[in-house]
């Protein structure tokens, strides 16, 4: 069965990292027929200093294009397309990465937000970045409603290496919940 993988996480939980970890560790259990996104670089070619005042309009087009080509790929026949991104924690903006492609036969729909205490979280920012941003808590705030929505799996990915956390998603995407509530939900 194909599957689509969603990975949602906020800046600092190690989406790029593990995006790029992918080919070295779990492509071969997809007989290395992988297909990567990322929305936030897809955001980025079209407003590189993130400071548009369209932003949200701009992030919108972002998954909506992202679900245009998961639904390409799926179409070629691809085995597992990993979708990642910060602003795919809800069930608006899943709607809007899903409203091209819908459930799918044969189609298996997997939802991880990757889950770092805040305290690391703000330990990677201030490394990447030379200090904590002062929106990390109302980005963590936004997405805590959602970590109790039957369709995600969570992964506290902390203590984690980037390969660890790949090996984490691994085991969800074998043994963990889909997305088949979501589509019963709508």
């Amino acid at each position: 069965m194909r599957k689509v993988i969603f990975i949602s996480a906020p800046s600092g939980a190690g989406k790029t990292t593990v995006r790029k970890t992918l080919d070295e560790t779990i492509a071969s259990n997809f007989n290395n027929n992988i297909f990567k996104i990322e929305i936030d670089a897809m955001y980025k070619e079209i407003n590189p200093n993130f400071r548009a005042k369209n932003h949200l309009e701009i992030w919108k087009k972002a998954r909506e294009n992202t679900g245009h080509l998961i639904k390409e790929k799926l179409d070629e026949g691809t085995e597992a397309i990993f979708v990642v991104g910060n602003t795919i924690f809800s069930d608006q903006r899943m709607q809007e990465v899903l409203k091209p492609i819908q459930a799918e036969d044969g189609v298996e729909f997997i939802h991880i937000t990757l889950a770092p205490t805040r305290s690391e979280l703000a330990r990677r920012l201030k490394k990447r970045r030379g200090s904590v941003p002062k929106w990390i808590d109302s980005h963590l705030a936004e997405r805590e409603p959602y970590l109790e929505a039957k369709w995600t799996n969570v992964i506290d990915n902390s203590k984690m290496t980037p390969e660890q956390t790949v090996t984490a998603i691994y085991e969800v995407i074998k043994y963990g919940r889909t997305m088949k509530s979501f589509f019963e939900d709508e």
